[in-house]
């Protein structure tokens, strides 16, 4: 479905183009679509083979920074925006999943819903070549080229997605927030950024950076093997795929 709506994505855009029909600033609260921010998203999704994902299964171990624990095994499962983690770790199962509409967690055998924060805006986070197509699917979403920024040893253009305020309420601004960093030569993506919220208090929030390497093409994708999550600026999980496998028929009911 994503490559779908990929395609229908580029024929749109290239229509919208030619006709200057895509607008440089916001109006009304309209969202802004930049064209040259979409055109590197738009390239982007061609360079990682992104209408070849259908789903993603992927096995491999997670290290957590601030254990002295052995490192865990993690499974995880994306379709689309749905998602679902299973981690293993010395004090047991720690699962997450979300279905585009509501998520959940359990951890020492203990489930509860995740907040809205958590899942209304999802993107998923080891699959960066979808993060090319989903924000500008999205018809209220903000999507802008801050610039030119350096990711470790490369230069990459700095993409940035957000809806627009409703009126003085910026909540929804604030969640939907999410940064996508694109090397500057291949396009591929080098990091994204997001925020991550205190259930009780959305004022509360910590900046949550991902980075990504060891890309490798599996059945038409690129791929990343070895992802890294800071929180704050501070290293917490180093994570190591050891098996990718794509289009596998994952079922819709492993996401409730």
């Amino acid at each position: 479905m994503i490559g779908t709506k990929f395609n229908k994505f580029i024929v749109r855009y290239a229509l919208c183009a030619s006709l200057g029909a895509l607008p440089a600033l916001a109006q009304n609260n309209a969202p802004v679509r930049d064209p040259k921010a979409l055109a590197l998203l738009a390239q982007c999704a061609l360079n990682m083979g992104t209408s070849a994902i259908g789903d993603f299964y992927a096995t491999g171990t997670i290290t957590r920074s601030d254990s002295k624990d052995s490192p865990g095994t993690i499974v995880s499962q994306i379709k689309g925006v749905k998602m679902r983690n299973d981690i293993t770790f010395p004090d047991g199962l720690h699962s997450y999943a979300t279905n585009g509409t509501s998520g959940w967690n359990l951890q020492q055998g203990k489930r509860a819903k995740a907040p809205y924060a958590a899942f209304a805006y999802y993107r998923p986070e080891y699959v960066p070549a979808l993060a090319c197509v989903i924000d500008p699917l999205r018809p209220r979403m903000n999507v802008q080229q801050v610039g030119l920024e350096n990711v470790g040893i490369n230069t990459a253009y700095h993409l940035e997605f957000s809806v627009p305020p409703s009126g003085s309420d910026n909540s929804e601004t604030m969640i939907s927030d999410f940064h996508v960093f694109l090397d500057q030569q291949t396009l591929v993506v080098l990091k994204t950024r997001t925020l991550i919220f205190d259930p009780a208090a959305l004022e509360n929030h910590s900046v949550w950076e991902t980075y990504y390497s060891d890309y490798r093409l599996v059945s038409g994708a690129l791929v990343p093997f070895h992802i890294e999550n800071y929180l704050s600026g501070q290293k917490v999980n180093d994570i190591v795929f050891s098996s990718v496998q794509l289009n596998t028929g994952i079922p819709d009911g492993n996401f409730d």
